[in-house]
C-alpha cells in the first residue's frame, strides 16, 4: 500500500500494532480486555463508529466437551479392536465413528451457545463501521481475532497427532471391509491384527486429551499479526487519498475483532448469529485475517466458491497462494462457510511456523513486515474487485434487461 506521500510503510505501521499487543491475552482475562480497549481506540482515532458487543463464555464447557468426544473416540478403537475376532462389522463402525469423530473438536461449525447470563466469565466482539451507506453495492468484512491461548503441544505436533488418529483409523477401516468381503491376502497371517494401530491412536488420543490449554503464549503471529493488519487497513481506508476512488463510495465496509476464537470460535458464531442477514441484504465477502505476519508462502482456506474467486485475484497480483487442509485446527470463517456464506481466510506461512503457534514463542520475532503489506495489499485490493464485480454483474443485468424491453419505432416503451 501506498501512503498520500507515496512511501510505502504500511507493514510498519502494522509492526507497530503487533508489537503493543505482543502479551498474553487469555480469553476473559484482564489483558485480553486492555486488548479490547486498545483496538476500540485504533478504530476511533480512523474515525469509525465503534460498537462493543459483549457475549457471555462458556465456561470451558467445550473444552471440557472435546475433551469428551477425544475419550469416546479412544474407547471406540479399543471396542473396535476387541470386537474384530468376533465381529467384525462392530469394528468397523466403531473405526469409521472415530475417523468422523476426532476432528468434530476443531470444526467449528455449531450455532452460537454461550454460557450463563448470570456468570461471572464475558469476552466481547469489537464492529467498526462507516455508518450505513445506502448507495452501497456490496459489503465487505474484515475480520481478525485477538485473543490468545497456549497449550502443552504446538499446534504443529496437535496437528500431527490429530491427522494420525484419522489416518490409523481408516486404514482399520479398510482392513475389516477387506476381511468381512473374503479378499483377505491368503499369505498375510489370519486374522489381522488391529491392536497395533489402536494403540497408535489411543496413545495420540490421550495426548491430546492432556493438551490443557494456558495464558503463556505472546501471541504475536496468533493472531496480533491479524488484528494489526485489520487496524491498518481500518485507519487506511479513512485516510485522504489524492485519487477519488469511486469503487469506495460503493462498498459498505465493517471491521470485527473477535474474541474467543480459540475457544470453539466462540466470537465468530456470535457473530454470525446477529449479523448473518447481511449476506441476505447485498452481496458480502468475509475475509477473515488469521495468522498472516510471517513467511513468503500465503494460504488461503474458506468456501469453495470464494477461494476459486480469491485464487483468481491473487494471480492478478502476481500471488502464488496454496489451500490449507489441515484437521486438529479451526479458523473463524468456518461456521459462514458451513452456512455455505462467501467467506475466506488468509494465512501467511503458518506451516512452516506451527511449532510456535501457542507457545511462550510466539513473539515479534516471527512477524515481517513484508508478509504484512502482502495481506494489506491483498486485503484490499479483494474488497476493490468484490465491488467492482458486483457493479459489472448489476451493469450487464440492466444491460440484458433493456435488450428485452419490446421497442416501437426504435424507441422503447
Amino acid at each position: 500500500m501506498r501512503e498520500p506521500n507515496g512511501e510505502s510503510c504500511s507493514g510498519q505501521h502494522a509492526r507497530v500494532h503487533v508489537a503493543r499487543l505482543c502479551y498474553p491475552r487469555r480469553v476473559g482475562s484482564e489483558a485480553e480486555r486492555l486488548a479490547a480497549d486498545y483496538i476500540v481506540q485504533q478504530f476511533r482515532d480512523s474515525g469509525l463508529l465503534v460498537r462493543r458487543q459483549p457475549f457471555p463464555l462458556a465456561r470451558g464447557r467445550g473444552e471440557w466437551f472435546n475433551r469428551a468426544v477425544l475419550t469416546a473416540c479412544a474407547a471406540l478403537a479399543l471396542v473396535g479392536a476387541w470386537a474384530f475376532p468376533v465381529v467384525p462389522m462392530i469394528s468397523l463402525l466403531a473405526w469409521a465413528s472415530v475417523a468422523m469423530l476426532v476432528n468434530l473438536p476443531w470444526r467449528g461449525i455449531g450455532c452460537f451457545q454461550g454460557g450463563s447470563s448470570r456468570g461471572p466469565l464475558w469476552s466481547e466482539n469489537i464492529l467498526a463501521t462507516q455508518g450505513k451507506n445506502p448507495a452501497a453495492k456490496a459489503r465487505v468484512i474484515f475480520m481478525a481475532h485477538y485473543d490468545t491461548k497456549s497449550q502443552l503441544l504446538p499446534t504443529g505436533i496437535r496437528v500431527a497427532l490429530v491427522t494420525v488418529v484419522w489416518f490409523c483409523a481408516w486404514l482399520l477401516v479398510l482392513l475389516a471391509l477387506v476381511w468381512l468381503v473374503g479378499y483377505w491376502p491368503w499369505w498375510m497371517p489370519a486374522p489381522p491384527n488391529p491392536w497395533n494401530l489402536c494403540v497408535v491412536m489411543v496413545l495420540c488420543l490421550a495426548g491430546l486429551i492432556a493438551n490443557f490449554t494456558g495464558n503463556q503464549s505472546p501471541g504475536a503471529l496468533d493472531n496480533g499479526s491479524g488484528v494489526a493488519v485489520l487496524l491498518e487497513l481500518a485507519r487506511l481506508w479513512q485516510s485522504p487519498w489524492p485519487y477519488d476512488w469511486e469503487w469506495m463510495h460503493q462498498l459498505e465496509v465493517a471491521f470485527v475483532a473477535t474474541s474467543a476464537e480459540e475457544t470453539d470460535l466462540e466470537g465468530a458464531r456470535y457473530f454470525l448469529a446477529q449479523y448473518a442477514h447481511w449476506w441476505k441484504e447485498k452481496p458480502t465477502l468475509l475475509v477473515n485475517l488469521e495468522s498472516v505476519g510471517a513467511g513468503p508462502a500465503l494460504y488461503l482456506s474458506g468456501e469453495q466458491n470464494t477461494l476459486l474467486w480469491v485464487e483468481a485475484m491473487c494471480r492478478e497480483l502476481g500471488i502464488r497462494p496454496r489451500r490449507l487442509h489441515v484437521m486438529g485446527a479451526s479458523m473463524d470463517h468456518q461456521p459462514f462457510a458451513a452456512q455455505g456464506l462467501r467467506c475466506v481466510s488468509i494465512l501467511g506461512d503458518v506451516v512452516r511456523r506451527c511449532f510456535y503457534l501457542h507457545t511462550p514463542r510466539d513473539d515479534l520475532r516471527l512477524v515481517e513486515t513484508d508478509a504484512l503489506e502482502r495481506a494489506i495489499r491483498l486485503a484490499w485490493y479483494l474488497a476493490r474487485r468484490w465491488v467492482e464485480s458486483q457493479v459489472e454483474g448489476c451493469l450487464a443485468l440492466s444491460y440484458r434487461s433493456l435488450r428485452l424491453v419490446p421497442t416501437y419505432g426504435g424507441i422503447a416503451s
